[in-house]
């Protein structure tokens, strides 16, 4: 992008300005021509967001703003080609052009304040790009599926605190709404699911900021593939036929979800699907504020964009700062990488006198500088159950001063982190890492000091080798196990969790080992233990099926580690911080691997019901 500074005025200095882009009438193939102007965000000047992708920085084309050509991507300017109409102007607000590029000073303040401008405007327009043939056939039959799975769920057909019911995608029902699921081409549908758009960590924040959709669909958000448009609303309703046939494989019958299902098998989940999961997790409201304000921290935030791209690796940090709570973070472009994340976790640690930004499931300890740095380029999740921990943790410590709070020194120019804690033990199993079973084996960008060198097992036959050594286990140790497991959580509702797992879980595991072939059924399946497989599975999905390993450590003690969990790694409570830590010992010093659930201990009060713990002593990250 480079623009000519003589279409740029200096903004005011009033934390309200902006600019906003009249996309003046005209022709498709005609020039485009614009007016840039200052407005105020408050202001009663109505306007629309863009939602895209920069796309090749080096394929640039002139428009007309001001009377003036400058060049933008090739991809912006077919955007403002289809978003043109012939004969009525049509206020945009678009960062490539809105915000000065060559001012890095209204650069940051404008990052600052593109919370308040997309929640502020009339509508947020999600563009995807060009359409193709193949596109324009199947786009009106997504919309009319999407509408009426969302409809169903609004409407009370079923739960809205769990999965779109199953029968609300069958190919009967399907079909008696006038779609026939055989003809729909899914490797196309797959395709615009996965385009560049869904891939980028900026737009979490501008499909989040566009919240007004819950309240009008048909203006709060709207989804745009070349001429064809739709309320994202319906997007987000078409896409859970991604998770249902994922979820209720064996429940929607039939070959017309085959291609679907092979296509999962072999690639996993489409960009969308993992992008409108982290949309949705972070748009629905809750009337928990110890929750909402847990979600919206810059560390959970954090965690969320792995797997999400970014030009900057600094804008991992960045592109959430509109919808943080308390971010305390500015954008600061000439500093390095290295020195924004340093930075940032000594403030989160001063400021919360806790370790959260130290948690995270991580992928890689051999990256480029200390390993407590937050492992930005892996793309392995962390699971409700363990932010649930967060959660229990912060609704505990809110008005008293009874938490045990961190005690952390950086020394040696900041490089290596003193961190108080105690050690439970040495890592003498694993078992995993487990992926989601139906889904493909993934290795999430591991650096190859850090992978295995074998062929790694499916999570299905990493699933049946924790059962067999569950059985191995005497009967009190089992019950340590399984509840290791779902780390002692029913997450079947994710908005109310329940702790600790209720007793049937055990039973339902001892179901579930009979249903992988491990033992022998000692009776046929009813209606209750099907539903309450659901709940179980439910609960693995959020706990060890997130990338986790399972580990046991002296007298057999059990627990959920991060994917790189290795026999000999050390686990540790930490001052400060309501999940354990794997570290690997490196000589007299340690990287740290990932947070783990250890069943049993609790590290907030430095307390196991397992016995005493070591001495407390300084562990020197590097």
């Amino acid at each position: 992008m480079s623009p000519e500074h003589g279409i740029y005025t200096p903004l005011p200095p009033d934390k309200n300005s902006t600019r906003l882009l009249t996309l003046l009438p005209g022709s498709f193939d005609g020039e485009i021509a614009c007016n840039l102007e200052v407005h105020s965000i408050s202001g009663d000047h109505e306007y629309e967001a863009l939602s895209y992708t920069w796309g090749d920085a080096n394929d640039l084309r002139p428009i007309l703003v001001n009377g003036k050509h400058i060049n933008v991507t090739s991809n912006l300017k077919v955007a403002l080609q289809y978003l043109r109409h012939p004969s009525k102007p049509r206020v945009l607000w678009i960062d490539a052009v809105c915000i000065n590029q060559n001012d890095n000073q209204e650069k940051l303040l404008q990052i600052q304040r593109m919370g308040r401008i997309f929640s502020s405007a009339a509508s947020v327009v999600a563009w995807l790009g060009e359409s193709t043939t193949a596109v324009d056939q199947v786009w009106s039959t997504i919309a009319h599926i999407g509408e009426g799975i969302w409809t169903a769920r609004v409407t009370g057909e079923h739960n809205p605190d769990t999965d779109f019911a199953p029968g609300l995608a069958s190919p009967d029902d399907l079909r008696q709404k006038g779609v026939d699921v055989d003809t729909l081409d899914w490797t196309t549908i797959w395709e615009l699911c996965d385009r560049p758009f869904w891939h980028r960590v900026w737009i979490i924040q501008e499909l989040v900021l566009a919240s007004n959709f819950w309240e009008d669909p048909t203006k709060g958000c709207v989804l745009g593939c070349g001429s064809n448009w739709m309320p994202f609303i319906s997007f987000i309703g078409f896409e859970s036929l991604f998770g249902l046939t994922r979820v209720y494989h064996d429940r929607i019958n039939g070959l017309s979800f085959a291609t679907l299902r092979k296509l999962q098998e072999t690639r996993g989940s489409t960009a969308a699907e993992r992008m409108l999961e982290v949309v949705l997790h972070l748009s629905v409201g809750s009337s928990d504020d110890t929750r909402t304000s847990t979600q919206r921290s810059l560390s959970h935030l954090l965690r969320l964009s792995r797997g999400f791209q970014a030009t900057d690796p600094r804008d991992k940090l960045y592109a959430f700062l509109g919808i943080a709570d308390n971010p305390f973070t500015t954008p600061d472009y000439t500093l390095s990488v290295e020195d924004v994340f340093k930075n940032w976790v000594r403030r989160c640690i001063k400021q919360d006198g806790n370790l959260d930004c130290l948690h995270g499931n991580r992928t890689s300890i051999n990256q480029p500088g200390p390993s407590w740095l937050p492992d930005i380029s892996g793309s392995a999740k962390d699971g409700l159950s363990f932010e649930e921990e967060r959660i229990r943790y912060a609704r505990c410590s809110e008005g008293r001063d009874n938490r045990i709070h961190s005690e952390v020194a950086f020394i040696e120019d900041g490089n290596v982190l003193k961190a108080r804690g105690a050690s439970l033990g040495i890592v003498e199993r694993v078992v995993g890492p487990f992926s989601q079973p139906s889904g493909p084996k993934r290795a999430p960008t591991i650096a190859q000091d850090d992978s295995q060198l074998t062929q790694p097992k499916t999570s299905m036959q990493e699933l049946r080798e924790l059962m067999r050594f569950y059985l191995s286990l005497p009967e009190h140790a089992q019950e340590e196990a399984w509840r290791a497991i779902v780390t002692d959580k029913d997450t079947s509702s994710k908005m109310k969790p329940v702790s600790p797992a209720p007793d049937n879980f055990r039973r339902l595991w001892h179901t579930l080992m009979a249903l992988c072939g491990v033992t022998e059924a000692s009776e046929p399946l009813s209606m209750e233990d099907l539903e309450g497989i659901d709940h179980l599975m439910a609960s693995l999905a959020t706990a060890i099926f997130v990338d986790r390993s399972f580990f046991v450590i002296r007298d057999l003690v059990f627990g959920l580690g991060p994917f790189l969990t290795k026999p000999g790694d050390e686990v540790v409570m930490l001052r400060g911080s309501p999940l354990c830590f794997v570290l690997r010992p490196v000589g007299e010093r340690y990287r740290l691997v990932g947070d783990a659930y250890v069943q049993g201990v609790n590290p907030t009060s430095f307390s196991s019901k397992h016995g005493s713990t070591s001495e407390v002593k300084d562990f020197m990250i590097e």
